[in-house]
């Protein structure tokens, strides 16, 4: 995920609205950062790696042998700044 611009920390973003599935595949792959997809059907995680990860979807699969870290933030900081509730 990017470090500045206008979404720091936003690795993936899709609308609510749609709900195609998202997928993160293959071994090599490494994911850090916020991924949202709230809408989609389904979010598929084969053999995908990741750091420090921030999920916000409808349902998941996680295959393969990949390793998500879904409990610590980056060492030296804090991955979400600043919370807002939205209606």
């Amino acid at each position: 995920a990017p470090t500045g611009g206008s979404y720091p920390g936003v690795l993936y973003y899709q609308t609510s609205s749609n709900t195609t599935s998202a997928n993160f595949n293959g071994t090599s792959n490494y994911y850090n950062g916020l991924i949202y997809c709230p809408g989609a059907t389904s979010v598929n995680f084969n053999g995908a790696h990741g750091g420090y990860v921030v999920l916000v979807f409808g349902s998941s699969n996680f295959n393969g042998s990949g390793a998500v870290d879904l409990a610590s933030p980056p060492p030296g900081g804090a991955f979400i700044r600043q919370a807002v509730l939205t209606k």
